[in-house]
């Protein structure tokens, strides 16, 4: 008896409260839940069922919050969930990734004290982990199946709750959110703009969203790129990331053209330089957007001028 205690306590389980948040992705209705198997009153295995019809499994503690049944963004999920797998989940870059979330954010760590915040596309956690010490609820939804490991990853903290879901139709109410980021994420969604209006719609009123986008390139780097694209992105993965052992010789050269400059806080490591490379090369999707274009958004959704950081981070407060 004592061991399968032991067993059901490491198996992630979903926290009740975060039935508080969830409703379906696409009419927004109310949900049911049916459990089949729980630990302590947090459920391991069970369904989430819509007016709708649409069924949400909740499978090793996550709801999934998808329709399985069209393959929502299929190569992006499958791009992203084979990047993440063999990603190295490092520790040591905790404390840089919480000063360069602050350098970007402009907050200081008080603000977030009593806040519900997301993580809108968590990858493998890593500004999760350098946050998850606030005093704050934080939820956390990707749409690869690594959000399976990043509770293992960053600790399980009581505080924070993990979704399988698509930013393009988040399972929450409008005006949900004290506090929304979106890192990397939303140019590699089939439609930037709509990416964008989904999650602002999340953030409540007075409520603030930091997010990075990438920004427009200069004509010659947009063609060598785009080209390689056409190509590259065709190949395997396995592939693709014997070649991108290749192509990180050439990052410089990169960032020289396009004008871009790292932030002051450290330079990247090789291993992140390679990944760099990787999710450059490998996503379905690559949109670049200009900052003209970017704060026209913000101001269309209600939003204040974005303030912006390192050229590609924009941050702003909803009215």
């Amino acid at each position: 008896l004592l061991v399968i205690l032991f067993v059901k306590s490491k198996i992630l389980k979903m926290k009740s409260k975060l039935l508080n948040f969830l409703v379906c992705p696409f009419c927004k209705s109310s949900l049911k839940i049916i459990i089949k198997s729980k630990f302590n009153e947090e459920i391991i295995e069970g369904e989430l069922i819509c007016k709708c019809g649409r069924v949400f499994p909740i499978t090793k503690g996550i709801p999934r919050m998808l329709d399985f049944d069209k393959k929502q963004n299929e190569k992006t999920k499958k791009s992203f969930t084979y990047e993440w797998n063999f990603y190295k989940f490092d520790k040591k870059q905790t404390g840089y990734n919480r000063k360069a979330f602050f350098e970007n954010c402009g907050k200081k760590e008080n603000y977030f004290n009593n806040k519900l915040i997301l993580d809108a596309g968590c990858g493998v956690g890593r500004t999760l982990d350098a946050i998850k010490h606030f005093k704050s609820e934080i939820v956390a939804m990707d749409l690869s199946n690594i959000i399976e490991k990043v509770p293992e990853f960053i600790g399980n903290p009581k505080n924070v709750y993990f979704i399988q879901g698509d930013i393009m139709y988040p399972p929450f109410k409008p005006k949900t959110f004290d506090f929304v980021y979106s890192f990397g994420v939303l140019h590699h969604t089939p439609n930037t703009k709509k990416a964008f209006k989904s999650i602002v719609s999340l953030v409540k009123n007075k409520g603030d969203i930091i997010i990075s986008v990438y920004q427009k390139m200069n004509k010659y780097f947009a063609f060598i790129s785009n080209n390689l694209r056409k190509i590259i992105t065709k190949l395997p993965h396995n592939i693709l990331y014997y070649l991108c052992y290749i192509l990180v010789y050439f990052v410089p050269l990169g960032y020289k053209l396009i004008g871009y400059k790292r932030s002051s806080l450290r330079p990247l490591t090789k291993k992140e330089t390679f990944w760099l490379v990787f999710d450059w090369f490998s996503p379905q999707y690559q949109w670049h957007h200009s900052q003209e274009e970017l704060i026209k958004w913000f101001k269309e959704n209600n939003f204040y001028n974005p303030k912006i950081s390192n050229k590609s981070f924009f941050y702003s407060t909803k009215k």
